[in-house]
């Protein structure tokens, strides 16, 4: 959650657990291996190379390579990041399996062996497998499954209850809603401003839309026609209006009206009073 709020690329804390990883590995192989480079003291280093084993660490390893390839796969990349998080907490090899009995293949069986993305090869079910199968999520009729809130339709007043800035909230303002359906918003920018339709900005936004809706979401930028429905449209045609109500108040005042024929003088702006 602090990486998503400082902005911080998750990409990035991938590799350095992969890079960490790999160190405890030589640790575990070469004792005398040099410890540098990682982030961590060696005493830290030599106690998490004690305490997982080799197998684990391997497998935790390959997870972690795996599962920077699958950000981009993934709804956003803090549902990556997590998920990579949740298998490495969740799957073990066979010879590391938590719990208080190990239980042992039936006759026949064949040995199930974790692949590296931390799901079964196939094979036939075990005991043992079952007891490592993960949870699965909550059907739609769980009454205890979070539902957030629901998208009201106004795109502009979900915009200003994100909390944003810099770029990514210029997205969020420039950009149009096309559609939205099944949980998925369909924006639009214009050509001026393509370049805030990278995908670092459009993650941000999709996040701190989340955050707001409490659930995840889809959220897909695309570069087209415009219509003026954006958040940065709306506002700038509302000050033109403000502005052309207070240039036709000046201008009919009668005080300014008599300045003007009086003394000659010229109206050289007018700023409305917010």
């Amino acid at each position: 959650d602090e990486i998503q709020a400082r902005g911080l690329s998750f990409d990035e804390a991938l590799r350095g657990v992969a890079a960490m990883l790999h160190q405890l590995a030589l640790l575990q192989a070469v004792p005398d291996v040099a410890t540098s480079g990682v982030g961590l003291d060696t005493g830290r280093l030599v106690g998490l190379a004690r305490a997982i084993d080799a197998e684990t660490l391997q497998l935790m390893y390959q997870i972690a390579v795996h599962g920077r390839s699958e950000l981009p796969l993934a709804p956003d990349e803090y549902a990556g990041f997590t998920m990579t998080l949740v298998r490495m907490a969740r799957f073990r090899p066979d010879s590391a399996a938590p719990g208080p009995a190990q239980a042992k293949p039936q006759q026949g069986a064949q040995p199930v062996k974790a692949s590296a993305s931390g799901s079964a090869a196939t094979a036939p079910r075990t005991q043992q497998d079952r007891a490592d199968k993960p949870p699965q999520p909550p059907t739609a009729s769980s009454t205890d499954a979070p539902t957030g809130l629901e998208f009201s339709g106004d795109w502009p007043a979900l915009v200003r209850d994100l909390k944003l800035t810099g770029l990514s909230r210029q997205l969020a303002e420039r950009a149009e809603l096309i559609s939205y359906q099944n949980g998925r918003f369909s924006l639009a920018i214009g050509q001026q401003d393509r370049a805030l339709g990278e995908r670092a900005y459009v993650d941000r936004l999709r996040a701190a839309v989340q955050q707001v809706l409490g659930r995840a979401i889809g959220l897909d930028v695309t570069v087209g026609e415009t219509k003026g429905a954006s958040v940065a449209a709306l506002d700038a045609a509302a000050r033109a209006s403000r502005l052309k109500d207070a240039e036709q108040a000046i201008h009919s005042d009668q005080f300014v009206r008599e300045l003007v024929a009086d003394f000659d003088a010229t109206i050289e702006s007018i700023k409305p009073i917010q």
